[in-house]
């Protein structure tokens, strides 16, 4: 038991000696620095502090995961988004939003404005009518794939139907659906590529409070792969 107590106190006093050893080092150098490497750094603290900050508040940056958004951002495209776009304004129709439903707020989804509040929407053939206007929807990839397999609302829909409606009849499917009425606060949206996105037709309307930021350059492919793909900043449907 001797030589082993003997041989940790030995090495305690290695450690010790080493580490102070390295601390004086270190506190000469630091003597050493001049006024201007000193401004410098705080300099460079100052813009570190301000960077986390703004981070959590004002800008953060997002990278696509899965193609629900395709043909406008495909998996990897990264992109600034404004975190104060939504404080004291609302969204316009066809706006990109990025947005955590309450139910999940770790996982960030990227979508598209279709309805407001006080709209209301329907879906015949295939086509959407907002506001019983046909939307033309350039952006959107409707029928990747095979269409009979296009999502329908879920029953959530059902205590929004208009008035109109025979409900006795009614038979939604993923292309023929609504109308529906778009109450107060509340938002629908919907993934470019109708066949492989999770929306609004299947977890319902987004609330105010759910939405995140705006996307400032969806670019998108011009910044490819400048961050990994996190789930704690990966916007998009997970597929």
């Amino acid at each position: 038991m001797g030589r082993y107590r003997s041989a940790t106190l030995a090495m305690m006093a290695l450690i010790r000696g080493f580490c102070s050893s390295t601390l004086d080092a270190f506190s000469t150098s630091i003597a050493r620095f001049s006024p201007a490497t000193w401004w410098r750094l705080g300099i460079l603290l100052a813009v570190l502090v301000i960077l986390t900050g703004m981070r959590k508040t004002v800008l953060d940056f997002y990278c696509v995961k899965g193609p629900s958004m395709e043909p406008t951002l495909f998996e990897g495209d990264c992109f600034l988004a404004d975190k104060m776009a939504f404080r004291n304004k609302t969204p316009r129709h066809g706006d990109l939003v990025i947005l955590a439903r309450a139910s999940d707020k770790e996982e960030h989804l990227i979508k598209r404005i279709i309805a407001l509040p006080g709209d209301t929407l329907v879906m015949q053939a295939g086509g959407l009518y907002l506001n019983n206007k046909r939307l033309e929807e350039s952006y959107a990839d409707l029928f990747q794939g095979d269409s009979r397999n296009l999502t329908k609302p879920g029953i959530w829909h059902y205590s929004f139907l208009l008035s109109s409606v025979n409900r006795y009849r009614y038979e939604p499917t993923g292309r023929d659906w609504g109308p529906i009425g778009v109450p107060d606060s509340a938002y629908f949206v919907l993934g470019d590529n109708r066949s492989k996105s999770m929306d609004s037709r299947s977890f319902g309307f987004i609330q105010h409070h759910e939405l995140l930021a705006r996307p400032i350059n969806h670019t998108g492919r011009r910044l490819r792969k400048l961050a990994p793909l996190r789930r704690d900043s990966t916007p998009g449907q997970m597929s």
